[in-house]
């Protein structure tokens, strides 16, 4: 803190991907320090900030050595790739694995998937895998950024929610938390808008038609 204000940016994160890896009692706190960056609002929730600070803290200790917590898969699913691909996934496989997957050499041309990133709902390793592969390949043609920011731009395009997928009350509100904590939350990783604001007379015109 300083001056009785807490840094808000210094804990935000440009990724809506990598915010998913912290818990959601640490995006709601962050939430509304953002909105109550005085020391009286903060003092009364000493107890939410230390356990967000637990909580940032081991997030940032896996980034930094590059482990993201990994869901064993029940039925590992080997991948077979072209030779250009799998060249791909061997030079990027610590990059890969830093964002949860755990994958090994199983063969010419061939992975076995064992694990995909814990944040990640439960889905079909093979299509979540050849999905990010392929998105990167994309995004690489497209836009010239880092590798390890392409991958995570991949993956949460590859992992996002689909349209039609029926949500739940608790995981609409979580989308939404997790969406503003964003450094960005107007857009999505490839640019598009996350969200449009409707003028109350606007919404009122498409009723009052002559």
């Amino acid at each position: 803190m300083k001056d009785g204000k807490a840094n808000v940016s210094a804990l935000s994160l440009s990724s809506n991907f990598l915010l998913k890896m912290l818990q959601l009692s640490t995006l709601k706190f962050l939430r509304n320090l953002k909105k109550n960056n005085n020391k009286p609002w903060f003092d009364s929730h000493r107890a939410e900030y230390d356990a967000a600070k637990a909580d940032f803290e081991k997030f940032i200790q896996q980034l930094k050595n590059r482990s993201a917590q990994s869901q064993q898969s029940l039925f590992p699913q080997t991948i077979t790739f072209n030779a250009a691909d799998f060249a791909l996934v061997l030079e990027m496989q610590q990059e890969i694995e830093a964002l949860g997957f755990r994958i090994e050499v199983f063969g010419k041309n061939t992975i076995l998937v064992n694990g995909v990133p814990g944040n990640i709902s439960s889905r079909n390793e093979r299509d979540l895998f050849e999905g990010l592969i392929e998105q990167f390949k994309i995004n690489q043609a497209e836009i010239s950024v880092p590798l390890g920011e392409n991958l995570a731009r991949a993956l949460a395009k590859r992992a996002s929610i689909k349209t039609g997928q029926v949500l739940i009350r608790e995981e609409m509100k979580a989308l939404i938390d997790q969406l503003f904590v964003c450094v960005s939350p107007n857009y999505s990783p490839d640019g598009r808008a996350t969200f449009f604001i409707f003028d109350m007379s606007k919404i009122e015109s498409y009723f009052n038609r002559p």
